[in-house]
């Protein structure tokens, strides 16, 4: 039975008195066994152990400056680059689920400061197909700690069916991405609410003021980069409700995060009709892919953790280039 264990924690301890404890939980997340080491493996988690020490006596001897850290984030988030990027969009059921990227996690987690993140692959079973891996995201100077464990069977699901993966690099690929969904909310327990809303409200206001070019000018590439991925200008116009010169910066900003949720896998079905769609374009995105079927078991994860829909598979298409960006 797959399982799914959520564990966040606050101390207000010494480092004197919190080294000791360390142990047992880096091993566990350099994905070492408890038990039955080689001489090997001994040294090598011994290393780990020294380093993520070393790493915690720093962070709480040189404190982040918040002050400094919020002028990096904001520095950051006026970013284009990161901007374009810092948001997902897809559909679950009925509903458009939105939120922000694993790339917006990560930026906020390094210029923040003092956080340590990993996905790690605890196991591998190649007679059961699966992995059990954890995502975690440690803030050393608080030690304050979030992470989850999860079973990753190794199978794509496709419009063709069922595939069982055998390839270590497809494998490899394949917890990479699922892991990353969990560590975006790892790396989100353990920053400050209120430092993720001003990085996404910075990240949108940089979207709404694009780059340098007019309003009409945006409009205009935006039409055409949406019709290079096989979605016409009738299919523009029955997502919004009017033709696409009528654009506001707002509705910019939302085709943007939905051009890159398009790019990263998303089917272009699941934000236009394809009755309208650009002829011989079967559109990008139209092959989506598979996920693994991941289930909670605790009752102790917290709601945020639970039944999440999956955030799209960061996938990055050759057919979008940087100039298509609007």
């Amino acid at each position: 039975m797959n399982q799914l264990s959520s564990h966040t924690a606050a101390e207000s301890t010494s480092v004197s008195a919190l080294l000791p404890k360390m142990d047992d939980l880096i091993t566990r997340m350099a994905g070492f066994p408890a038990t039955h080491a080689r001489q090997t493996t001994n040294i090598e988690q011994n290393r780990v152990i020294a380093d993520v020490q070393s790493a915690v006596i720093i962070a709480q001897n040189f404190p982040r400056n918040e002050r400094h850290a919020m002028g990096r984030i904001v520095a950051a988030c006026n970013r284009m680059s990161l901007a374009k990027e810092a948001f997902f969009s897809f559909h679950h059921g009925e509903k458009t689920i939105t939120g922000a990227s694993i790339k917006l996690a990560r930026e906020l987690a390094r210029t923040w400061g003092n956080i340590r993140y990993e996905i790690v692959e605890l196991s591998r079973n190649i007679s059961r197909s699966e992995s059990e891996v954890m995502a975690y995201a440690w803030d050393l100077e608080t030690n304050t700690r979030s992470s989850v464990h999860f079973i990753v069977p190794h199978k794509r699901f496709t419009m063709d069916g069922e595939k069982t993966l055998t390839d270590p690099q497809d494998i490899n690929e394949l917890i990479a991405n699922f892991g990353a969904r969990f560590l975006r909310q790892c790396i989100f327990a353990v920053i400050p609410a209120d430092v993720i809303t001003v990085a996404e409200r910075v990240c949108r206001k940089t979207l709404q003021n694009g780059d340098g070019l007019s309003l009409n000018e945006r409009i205009k590439k935006c039409v055409e980069a949406f019709h290079n991925i096989g979605v016409s200008r009738s299919m523009l116009s029955h997502r919004l409700g009017f033709v696409p010169e009528k654009m506001t910066l707002d509705n910019l900003t939302d085709l943007q995060i939905v051009f890159q949720s398009i790019k990263f896998g998303e089917p272009i079905s699941e934000f236009f009709s394809e009755s309208q769609q650009v002829p011989g374009d079967h559109g990008l995105g139209s092959r989506v892919a598979g996920s693994a079927e991941i289930i909670a078991q605790s009752s102790e994860l917290p709601d945020h953790m639970r039944s999440q829909p999956e955030e799209p598979v960061e996938k990055p298409s050759a057919i979008i280039r940087d100039e298509d960006i609007f």
